[in-house]
């Protein structure tokens, strides 16, 4: 019973790694993506400013969209979407014709689900794995219990009819180790299932990419100078 008390442990833990590793992955890019939307903001905010006191508009070559802000962290968490929003942003702002909110959000749309986020898959690729990963947490738990129940009954076999006093306290003690493993074998599925499903709306990126197409609209709609050179 232990033992497979232990199988199931770690399988769910094994499960339970994978999406952590996931989030983490996501969750980083996140957070790139909000200090992108806030610098755009900023930069928008500098050039109206500028405009405002009849300066000469200074140029931009948007380099603060694809410059790196985790460094120290590992190259698995790393990838190259922040520079292929920054390509997809400086063909829109030289594309003819005014800011659309549409084009805007088909751009971000794009960006954040066509290309490649963390081990070379798509967002929704990850978000299928994720998906795959919590269906398995409550099989393994209540399969470990099932299994540990069956091989507890068939261990005590003719015995679970023994009247005898050493019989029936050895009968309670292998019966309450019996549930005990069973019990804590489908807690921890069902407790890794519910952290899931926390999980799961923590890296929802429906808000981000609003803001993320916000801050693309407005930076076309700003008619910044780009400045291609540098």
């Amino acid at each position: 019973m232990n033992l497979v008390l232990s199988i199931g442990i770690f399988l769910i833990i094994f499960a339970l790694a994978i999406e952590i590793i996931i989030t983490i992955g996501l969750g980083i890019t996140h957070s790139k993506l909000r200090k992108v939307i806030d610098r755009c903001h900023q930069h928008i905010a500098e050039i109206t400013y500028e405009r405002s006191k009849g300066r000469s508009q200074s140029r931009s070559d948007l380099g603060f969209i694809s410059e790196s802000t985790g460094n120290l962290l590992p190259l698995i968490f790393n990838n190259s979407l922040l520079v292929i929003l920054r390509d997809k942003v400086i063909t829109y702002i030289l594309e003819d014709g005014i800011s659309s909110r549409e084009r805007s959000s088909l751009i971000t749309s794009n960006v954040l689900r066509c290309e490649n986020w963390l081990f070379d898959f798509k967002y929704d690729d990850l978000k299928r794995v994720m998906s795959f990963v919590r269906m398995l947490y409550v099989p393994i738990g209540s399969l470990c219990a099932i299994i540990i129940f069956i091989i507890g009954y068939s261990n005590l076999g003719a015995d679970i009819f023994n009247s005898s006093y050493t019989g029936i306290s050895k009968n309670i003690y292998f019966i309450g180790m019996m549930m005990r493993n069973a019990g804590l074998g489908a807690a921890i599925g069902l407790f890794a299932y519910l952290f899931s499903i926390i999980n799961g709306f923590l890296i929802e990126e429906k808000k981000i990419e609003e803001e993320l197409s916000e801050a693309i609209f407005q930076l076309k709609a700003t008619n910044i100078v780009l400045d291609l050179d540098r």
